[in-house]
C-alpha cells in the first residue's frame, strides 16, 4: 500500500470512529431527553394534594399555599378551632373554648347567681370582639387575640410541642399556627406602628381542651423572630 493510499486509509478509519462517537453521544441525549419528558407526564398525572400516611402536618405546612387543604387532625384541634372561631365571630366558642372566661362565669354564677352570668359573658363578647385601632399593637406584654386572628388572614400550622410550664393549668400542647395578614390595613400593627406581615402564635391547650392565658394582654404566645414586613411580594 502507497504512503498515499495508507493516509486515506487511517483517515476513513478516524472518520468513521468520529461519527460512531457522535452517535453514541446523539443516542445519549435523546434518551436523556425522553426520560425528563416521560418524568414530566407522571408528574403531571399524579393527584395534587394527595396526603400520604407518614406525611405530618408540618410536611403539610411546609408547601401549604392559600388554597391548599388542612389536614383533618390539625381542623380537628382545639387551637385550630380557637382561631377559626375568631374569625368566624363565633364569640360564644371563643368562650368556651377559653379556661379563664369558662372560669369566670363558673365563679360569677357561684357568687352572683344564675341571673349575673347573662351580663358577664355580654362583658366577656364585647371584651374578645371589638376591635380599636389603639389597641392594634403588638407590645412586651402581648396583644389581643382578636388582632391576630383577624377575618381574611391565612393560617398555616407549623409544629406541635409540649408548651410551657408556668400557666395557670397543665398543657398537653402548644400549637404554633403562621398568620399572615391579608393587606396593610387588616394587619397587626408593631411597637413603632409598622405592619406585620406575618408571624408564629402559640396556642397553649390544656389537659381538658381549653385555651390558656399565655400573655398579660391575650392568650397566644408571640415568636418575635418570626415577624415579617414584606409586603412587596402582594
Amino acid at each position: 500500500m502507497t504512503n498515499s493510499a495508507l493516509v486515506c486509509y487511517h483517515e476513513i478509519v478516524a472518520e468513521l470512529r468520529k461519527n460512531r462517537q457522535q452517535r453514541f453521544l446523539i443516542a445519549l441525549l435523546i434518551g436523556a431527553l425522553l426520560g425528563l419528558i416521560v418524568g414530566v407526564a407522571i408528574k403531571r398525572a399524579l393527584p395534587i394534594g394527595e396526603p400520604s400516611e407518614d406525611r405530618s402536618p408540618a410536611d403539610w405546612a411546609e408547601d401549604s399555599t392559600e388554597e391548599s387543604v388542612i389536614p383533618d387532625v390539625v381542623r380537628d384541634s382545639v387551637a385550630w378551632q380557637y382561631a377559626e372561631a375568631y374569625q368566624d365571630g363565633n364569640w360564644s366558642r371563643v368562650i368556651e373554648l377559653t379556661l379563664w372566661m369558662e372560669d369566670r362565669l363558673a365563679f360569677v354564677a357561684r357568687s352572683e347567681g344564675a341571673d349575673a352570668v347573662v351580663a358577664e359573658r355580654e362583658n366577656l363578647v364585647a371584651q374578645v370582639s371589638e376591635r380599636h385601632i389603639a389597641d392594634n399593637h403588638l407590645r412586651d406584654a402581648g396583644v389581643d387575640d382578636q388582632y391576630i386572628f383577624v377575618p381574611g388572614a391565612r393560617l398555616e400550622y407549623v409544629r406541635d410541642d409540649a408548651g410551657r410550664d408556668d400557666l395557670e393549668a397543665a398543657v398537653a400542647r402548644r400549637t404554633w399556627f403562621r398568620v399572615t395578614f391579608p393587606a396593610r390595613e387588616k394587619a397587626l400593627l408593631d411597637k413603632e406602628g409598622l405592619p406585620i406581615r406575618s408571624v408564629l402564635v402559640g396556642v397553649n391547650v390544656s389537659l381538658d381542651g381549653r385555651v390558656l392565658k399565655a400573655e398579660v394582654v391575650g392568650n397566644l404566645d408571640i415568636d418575635w423572630d418570626t415577624i415579617t414586613y414584606d409586603w412587596s411580594s402582594r
